[in-house]
């Protein structure tokens, strides 16, 4: 929690950076910077926070852009499916080589948690390899 100078209190994520926060609300306001992968990661988990849709969107499409061959490891799975980011997601589904790696990463992902969309895409995914 961090509070201002008239003892106003606000809820922040565990990992929040100032720096980021102020990236964030920048590009809310439409500045556009060049930043890394890790850096639209962490400005798009506090605009999530703070219920900023527009900004959680141009980080996914940053995100898309800048990753043309995405590393796939469970924990963008999990970012992509914790954010909403269904762009994503698809963008990382579309990588996905074969079943085995499909079901792998099924295994690790919360079921229960995903919502319809992104279900519907790993099905589409799962019936078209």
């Amino acid at each position: 929690m961090i509070s201002d100078s008239k003892g106003l209190w606000v809820r922040v994520p565990k990992s929040f950076i100032p720096e980021d926060f102020v990236m964030c609300l920048q590009i809310t306001h439409g500045v556009r910077p060049q930043l890394t992968g890790k850096e639209y990661k962490s400005i798009a988990k506090i605009a999530f926070h703070f219920g900023f849709s527009n900004t959680v969107r141009y980080c996914e499409q940053q995100l898309i852009k800048i990753n043309e061959q995405p590393s796939l490891i469970i924990k963008n799975f999990k970012m992509a499916m914790n954010f909403n980011m269904e762009r994503y997601m698809i963008h990382l589904l579309i990588h996905i080589g074969s079943a085995k790696q499909l079901v792998n990463f099924l295994s690790k992902l919360d079921l229960e948690e995903m919502s319809s969309e992104f279900m519907k895409a790993f099905v589409a995914k799962f019936l078209f390899l």
